[in-house]
């Protein structure tokens, strides 16, 4: 193992050592050699180092610690820092936001699940990855030869509605 890792490593587990004194009361009796500290739980736990992917989080954890993060002071701001990482925390705020942006103003394509964006036009949708296409408005795969006669069937709900725009998508800029 290259000696930055060894001495990244070290630091990394010097840091937790010392949050875990700061919040377990000096009550840390396992070597460090074997054990690490997962704050991404409501509390700290004692845990096998798992490297340095984040611990999985719950929406409702995630939401707590970004609001708390948002509401904190400086000096509160460098204590949650210092406690998940500054890189950490920067993660979870950008998949959180990341999801949130996808779930408001994107669907999955029916046929390979690739999260679509529509910008304008019309609602005849082609997945830029595996090519199929769909109706916007219903989410169905077209199959037809000619997509376009999902949008010229009478007994459909897309019927005439080739360039109907759905309120939710009129966003002011």
């Amino acid at each position: 193992m290259p000696r930055s890792t060894i001495d990244n490593r070290k630091r990394q587990e010097d840091e937790v050592l010392v949050l875990s004194n700061i919040y377990n009361n000096n009550e840390f009796s396992q070597s460090k050699e074997d054990i690490i500290e997962c704050y991404y739980n409501a509390f700290p736990v004692v845990v096998v180092y798992h490297g340095v992917e984040p611990c999985a989080m719950s929406l409702n954890n995630t939401l707590k610690l970004i609001e708390e993060y948002e509401k904190s002071n400086k000096d509160k701001k460098k204590l949650l820092q210092a406690k998940y990482g500054r890189k950490q925390l920067q993660i979870v705020v950008e998949k959180y936001l990341t999801t949130e942006y996808l779930k408001k103003n994107s669907k999955a394509c029916p046929n390979c699940s690739t999260m679509i964006e529509k910008i304008d036009g019309c609602n005849k949708m082609t997945c830029s990855y595996c090519k199929v296409c769909f109706c916007w408005l219903c989410g169905v795969h077209i199959t037809t030869k000619n997509a376009y006669d999902h949008f010229l069937t009478v007994n459909n709900n897309c019927y005439q509605r080739l360039f109907d725009i759905i309120e939710e998508e009129n966003v002011e800029l």
